[in-house]
């Protein structure tokens, strides 16, 4: 038996342990703010925190995803996207990404969910949110992602 202290004076924590953490104390979705906005051809996500997978991202500034659609009339899923093969960085973050697809109806294919808090997984998609597309334009906001607070949230913590 080997035992490994985190939470401990001067022990060094990892990502993959505060994301196997986080994970089990809330689940993937806007921790706070990140308010959806959209126009006719792209989605704004607002300030706030997000989770996927128990790993923790700040979005610090409005950020505009232009969507330039490859249908006239559809869908549009915005993801964040975790990609661990992207090099780690302390004065950039290279490894979270927000991207988009579409499909001609609400349905979608699964997101790639890799388990990235073990050695065996590199990438973990989260929606965002899905937009219709009417004649080419984005029309509504027909889902978010949702409010997570973990067991807190829901225990009365």
């Amino acid at each position: 038996m080997s035992l490994n202290g985190l939470i401990f004076e001067k022990r060094n924590n990892t990502a993959q342990n505060w994301g196997n953490i986080h994970s089990r104390i809330f689940e993937d979705g806007i921790l706070t703010g990140c308010n959806i906005s959209f126009t006719s051809n792209s989605i704004t996500i607002g300030d706030g925190y997000l989770s996927a997978r128990g790993r923790i991202t700040q979005i610090n500034g409005a950020t505009t995803t232009e969507i330039t659609p490859t249908l006239t009339d559809g869908y549009v899923r915005l993801k964040y996207e975790i990609d661990l093969t992207q090099e780690a960085s302390a004065s950039e973050f290279t490894q979270g990404a927000i991207t988009y697809d579409f499909s001609a109806t609400q349905t979608f294919p699964a997101l790639v969910q890799e388990d990235i808090n073990t050695s065996a997984g590199n990438i973990y998609e989260m929606e965002l949110c899905k937009a219709q597309i009417t004649a080419s334009n984005i029309t509504s906001i027909v889902s978010t992602a949702s409010n997570t607070g973990g067991f807190l949230q829901t225990s009365g913590g």
